[in-house]
């Protein structure tokens, strides 16, 4: 059992799975195709790639390439990850040479964004910081970077991207989904976060952020009803909406920072699985 979890988990296997699954999503909910070309293949090799590397970035201080040796080279990291992270690389060096202009410049913002996250930069004349360092930014990055990913991309390689109360009902659901899957984190790193000198998320005060996630799901769901009501989505969308809301918002209700580490890769990353799983069941 400790294996399965080990490959599937802290490999980050099952949230490429995630990362897939809300591209389905998208693509069903616009009345899309689902194809699994270079652009798909560069969400889950760009997921694998990006949480593997995650767990290296803490060694870098700047860009030197001697770091990134190190990096490369950890030890203290299971051959298996350190493979995975080579592999999914390549396959997304490829992916990323195959894809269109538009998606290419897609992919390149991205990951930009998701390396200010990862890798120290100095903003002004300050110390150097990562995003993740900043309480006010670092979620926002993190639920921007999943939005765009699997709403965004998917609709312009599809050639769906049309500006209207359909898009904005996915890409803001999707946001507020990602946003409010990071608070649980928030919750457990509190302590770990302060040992290591980072100010916390959770010095906004637990009460504030339970009022600002639940203020953005009710958005995310008016969104979602307006749609509905233009005929945009169908019934069953529309409870696939609700239903993944609703599992969103009990984390931010019941999770507990003793809860062990598996339970929050698994059940509280897997709520992203749940609007496929129930589409998939239903239509």
């Amino acid at each position: 059992m400790i294996l399965i979890r080990r490959l599937l988990l802290y490999s980050h296997l099952f949230l490429a799975a995630c990362a897939a699954a809300l591209w389905c999503v998208t693509l069903k909910m616009s009345d899309g195709v689902v194809t699994y070309g270079p652009d798909f293949y560069l969400l889950v090799s760009s997921t694998l790639f990006y949480y593997n590397f995650h767990k290296f970035a803490y060694k870098f201080k700047s860009f030197r390439i001697s770091e990134m040796i190190s990096m490369m080279m950890d030890k203290s990291v299971w051959l298996f990850e350190r493979v995975l992270f080579f592999m999914s690389g390549a396959v997304f060096l490829v992916s990323f040479l195959w894809a269109e202009t538009d998606v290419k410049l897609c992919w390149m913002a991205l990951a930009g964004c998701s390396l200010l996250y990862s890798l120290p930069m100095r903003w002004g004349k300050g110390k150097s910081r990562r995003l993740r360092e900043i309480p006010a930014l670092k979620l926002v990055d993190v639920a921007l970077v999943w939005a765009i990913s699997t709403v965004v991309i998917p609709l312009v390689s599809s050639n769906l991207f049309v500006v209207d109360i359909s898009f904005w009902s996915i890409f803001i659901s999707r946001f507020v989904l990602v946003f409010c899957l990071c608070i649980p984190f928030e919750i457990r790193d509190e302590q770990r976060e302060r040992a290591h000198g980072f100010t916390s998320f959770m010095e906004y005060g637990r009460k504030n952020i339970f009022v600002a996630g639940t203020f953005m799901l009710l958005v995310a769901t008016l969104l979602v009803l307006l749609a509905y009501q233009q005929n945009m989505i169908d019934q069953v969308e529309l409870i696939s909406y609700v239903f993944t809301h609703t599992l969103a918002f009990a984390w931010i209700v019941m999770a507990k920072p003793t809860w062990p580490d598996w339970y929050f890769k698994f059940w509280v990353d897997g709520t992203m699985l749940a609007q496929f799983i129930f589409l998939t069941i239903f239509v």
